[in-house]
């Protein structure tokens, strides 16, 4: 249930019954191992939103394994809307049966009231409305995706759908559209009156007991014979903008499915992510028994966070720190009372609490979402345990929706123990604590905390000393899709390569293909746990030279799809990758966390020298490079003043060199980095130089600084044959719209004769020569009959003039790139005008990193051409 077949859709609209929609429903297991899907479609647009009638759907092929096709017979709908509200009434369960009936729940409402309407059949075809409902409770409006199963009362084993007897209760589950929550009740079925009655213990309302206390809806459960368990899936929004959600082209995830079994006491349910989802382990660290005073932090260090499974246990010696409860809060809504103290108190600073876990943070903690518990204490002197997963400080966008939630945690603090497991997946983080007692899903969007640049701490801010009795952190690789064209007629195993990373899939392959596609995963994993070890080890080794080298020799084709992970560069089937690292002796255990025991994890791919590290580009490239898990040489070329001084950039000490010494300091960091690649961010005068320098050394490099003399520029690489990528523009977004003005000045020559052109180009009072993008675009311009020569640009460098005028943001004057163009035409009725404005020098340094790993590909691959530039980079898909 983690990696998955990716099929036609099963349902679609294409009948009079479902002709504007097919929404939810749930599937049944008839007797004869054959399913049927019941649904909800929608026949008519109004009443708003929709008639809508219950319909089925079976296999048009039960012989299929993967059954692609699937038949809705035309004696559908089978139930429809009596008296009841015609467009809230939806959503059918998966049928039990008992007493010669199959029976089901369809949700609905009346005025305020939900309900859970009873229907029974005999057939499965033909279906009758029960007397009475099922239950119903007044106040909680629309019961959507209603959901209604047996729990065993002894153990975490699951139950048949069907099963009735022996100590078991009965889960009655609503997503109710007025909150957009999922509340549940814990009671008994009986099964003569088909009448549900919750507990005394269960809050039948708004403020009952909830799946997950955060973006989770529209869930279902269902029974997974093979081991005996209740699997729960539910479906987590976007919640970020509108349009966004059109950009990605989905509005909503499912979330990784759980296990969902009664705790002992009876009172409520516990979920755990299912165990398959540990076959996606990678890289582990662990820490036992660290302390954190108030305000301290630890950074996990040494693997992948982006995607992570961490689980924590932490500790504490007294419950005396303890805050307050304050009366107060008796006046907030309980039902959202959690919620809203979440959203009160933060991670402000407290007694026994906020401790937990920062994910998605980004380097400087601009960005982050903090999982943690507050421990506060009542008038009557018992414990509330507060969990949180607050997504307020989670990004730098204001667009997005960004809650804090919130649970209480029903839990005794005797023991002084509580614990988090937290799946990370780049926008998704769902928590579970103490065992998945209370559970947790937000979903956020960073801007900075993306890919590479994820950090991931554990904090306390409390005045209680808090220990982290045992911490594993795991890096998790990505299911593998499959995707099957269901119009091809192909069996499951007519090509064994499809499951080549399938281990959930392997019964489908026949005994002498399975038997040896198990050998061989076996040996695979074995291969890159080893693997796993030995680079561990190797970067532990490389954080100073002492006169040993270490060579890690890997097959790359042993690791399939999974090399990109460990940095290594694409390599035909028979190649392998060496990684070259230096080694120091007596080094500490690997498994340690902190700063002294611990290296940076990337794997020394390829080594860039970036010139002028005196300069804000060339320090942005730098720490883009230390982000892309690039090795950047501590050397750079400045100017004379500047030449001796070192540089902290990136964690990085740089020495700068000046120009006299600048052939014989290159020589020698060859000799030490062979395979090495300059990126120039310098200044116009000293292009040509520069290059010449590189060309007479036979080293490839990435010119990003613009001006010189362009013709000496490339005729002087030309004549050395050397790799090389020349762009004015490193701008990847910026480099894509010159693409296209490219190809409409060769499409469109002299479309636009006769008109003027005025041309606005802004960057920081630094920049001395004009922009190289505005040459670009204004050569694209004279292509299509525009007359305009350079010195007509307006330079603007005064940063007064550039924030009145422009709107440079004030903290970006001494970094940004604000154009404007506008073309009138010779009467002057038509007009265009537009901008491109940058602020900020990471797009830059981003690209120029891309530029360095393309050309890198280049060398390996021996390619003829030699000399390139952003677009080709832009064209072969090479940005990260």
């Amino acid at each position: 249930m983690i990696n998955w077949i990716q099929l036609e859709p099963a349902i679609v609209p294409s009948k009079p019954f479902d002709k504007y929609g097919c929404w939810s429903g749930s599937a049944t297991i008839l007797p004869g191992n054959k399913p049927v899907i019941l649904y909800t479609g929608i026949t008519a647009k109004r009443p708003k939103p929709g008639y809508q009638v219950q319909n089925y759907a079976i296999p048009a092929n039960y012989s299929d394994p993967f059954l692609k096709e699937w038949v809705k017979p035309d004696d559908n709908p089978i139930v429809k809307p009596t008296y009841e509200n015609v467009s809230s009434f939806r959503d059918p369960t998966t049928a039990w049966f008992n007493n010669g009936h199959w029976k089901m729940i369809v949700g609905s409402k009346h005025n305020h009231r939900g309900i859970a309407y009873l229907y029974r059949s005999r057939d499965f075809v033909k279906w009758t409305k029960a007397k009475h409902t099922l239950h119903d409770k007044s106040d909680t409006g629309m019961w959507e995706c209603p959901d209604f199963y047996p729990v065993s009362t002894c153990g975490t084993n699951g139950m048949e759908t069907s099963t009735l007897e022996g100590g078991i209760k009965h889960v009655l589950k609503v997503s109710l559209d007025a909150t957009r929550f999922e509340y549940y009740t814990i009671g008994t079925y009986n099964t003569v009156k088909d009448k549900y009655v919750p507990d005394n213990t269960s809050v039948d309302c708004w403020a009952g007991l909830r799946y997950d206390y955060g973006n989770f809806y529209a869930s279902k459960t269902f029974f997974d014979p093979s081991q005996n368990r209740r699997i729960l899936w539910g479906w987590a929004n976007e919640s970020s903008t509108a349009l966004e959600d059109i950009t990605k082209g989905w509005a909503g995830i499912q979330l990784i499915p759980r296990m969902i079994w009664l705790h002992p006491s009876g009172k409520q349910l516990v979920q755990w992510p299912i165990h398959e989802l540990e076959s996606l382990r990678g890289d582990r660290l662990y820490q036992n028994d660290v302390t954190l005073s108030k305000g301290e932090m630890l950074e996990v260090n040494g693997i992948t966070v982006a995607q992570a499974d961490v689980e924590v246990t932490f500790t504490f010696s007294s419950l005396d720190e303890a805050e307050i409860f304050d009366p107060q809060w008796s006046k907030l809504p309980p039902e959202n009372l959690a919620m809203e103290i979440c959203g009160i108190k933060g991670t402000k600073q407290g007694g026994l609490g906020p401790f937990g876990v920062l994910t998605l943070a980004s380097k400087k903690l601009e960005e982050y979402t903090p999982v943690f518990f507050r421990v506060f204490r009542t008038w009557d002197n018992k414990h509330k345990i507060l969990m949180c997963s607050d997504a307020t400080p989670s990004s730098l966008n204001q667009d997005v929706y960004k809650p804090s939630f919130g649970g209480f945690v029903d839990v005794d603090l005797a023991k002084k123990k509580l614990s988090l497991r937290i799946l990370i997946d780049h926008s998704v983080v769902e928590s579970f604590g103490e065992g998945g007692m209370t559970v947790i899903t937000s979903r956020v969007y960073p801007t900075l905390a993306v890919g590479r640049n994820v950090h991931l701490h554990l904090f306390n801010n409390g005045t209680e000393t808090i220990t982290v009795e045992k911490m594993n952190v795991w890096s998790m690789s990505s299911p593998h899709d499959l995707f099957l064209n269901s119009k091809l007629n192909q069996k499951p195993f007519d090509n064994p390569k499809n499951f080549h990373h399938r281990r959930c899939f392997d019964t489908l392959l026949p005994p002498p293909f399975r038997r040896k596609h198990r050998t061989f995963c076996r040996l695979r994993r074995r291969l890159r746990r080893l693997h796993f070890l030995l680079e561990a080890i190797c970067r532990q080794l490389s954080r100073k030279r002492n006169g040993m080298s270490f060579v890690l020799e890997v097959p790359v084709n042993l690791f399939g799809c999974q090399q990109s992970q460990h940095n290594l560069v694409s390599y035909s089937r028979k190649q392998r990758c060496l990684f070259s690292m230096s080694a120091k002796l007596n080094t500490p255990s690997i498994q340690s966390l902190d700063e002294k025991h611990l290296a940076h994890s990337n794997a020394v791919v390829l080594p860039i020298m970036v010139n002028s590290c005196m300069g804000k580009m060339g320090q942005a490239v730098v720490e883009a490079g230390v982000s892309a898990g690039l090795h950047i040489v501590p050397a750079s070329f400045g100017i004379q003043k500047d030449a001796g001084k070192t540089i902290q950039v990136g964690g990085k000490d740089i020495q700068v060199h000046g120009p006299s010494d600048r052939e014989a300091t290159l020589a020698s960091i060859l000799e030490e980095y062979p395979n090495l690649i300059v990126v120039d961010f310098t200044v116009p005068n000293a292009v040509n130089d520069n290059a010449k320098l590189y060309c007479n050394a036979g080293v490839p490099f990435v010119m990003g600084t613009t001006g010189g003399d362009r013709d000496l520029l490339y005729k002087t690489v030309d004549d050395t044959k050397l790799y090389a990528v020349i762009s004015p523009q490193m701008g990847k977004q910026v480099v894509a719209f010159l693409a296209a003005m490219e190809i409409m000045a060769k499409q469109f020559p002299g479309a636009f004769s006769g008109y003027t052109l005025e041309v606005t180009e802004s960057h920081q009072a630094t920049k001395l020569d004009t922009s190289g993008t505005a040459k670009a675009v204004i050569s694209c311009f004279q292509e299509l009959g525009v007359a305009f020569d350079l010195d007509q640009i307006q330079l603007i460098r005064d940063p007064k003039q550039q924030i009145e005028t422009l709107g440079v943001p004030e903290e970006h004057l001494n970094g940004h790139a604000f154009h404007t163009y506008r073309l009138k035409s010779p009467d002057g009725t038509v007009s265009f005008e537009f901008q491109h404005n940058v602020c900020g020098r990471s797009i830059y340094a981003e690209g120029a990193i891309d530029a360095a790993l393309f050309l890198s590909k280049k060398i390996q691959s021996k390619a003829d051409k030699k000399i390139y530039d952003m677009i080709d980079v832009l064209r072969e898909g090479s940005m990260r």
